[in-house]
């Protein structure tokens, strides 16, 4: 495997993970003690559908269980690319 590929996937990883983070801090919501769901039908985000850029591109975007699209995908995607080397 490519170093390069490598080194983009984990920025992503950490990018989408900072991103929670500060949306979470915004909101005053704890980081630690929830877990991530969708905005409309409040369901849990499985493990699967935490990964970054792959689960994107698998569910086009959008809630597994009620077919919306996930609210902050524009601005979330964009902090995972520019935090991607």
């Amino acid at each position: 495997m490519n170093p390069n590929y490598l080194i983009f996937y984990l920025g992503a990883i950490f990018g989408s993970h900072g991103s929670v983070i500060y949306s979470r801090f915004l909101m005053r919501r704890s980081v630690v003690n929830e877990r991530s769901q969708c905005d409309f039908c409040r369901s849990t985000l499985g493990v699967i559908d935490l990964i970054p850029i792959l689960s994107f591109i698998l569910l086009r975007g959008k809630c597994r269980r009620c077919h919306q699209y996930f609210g902050q995908i524009g601005r979330a995607s964009c902090r995972e690319r520019v935090s991607s080397p």
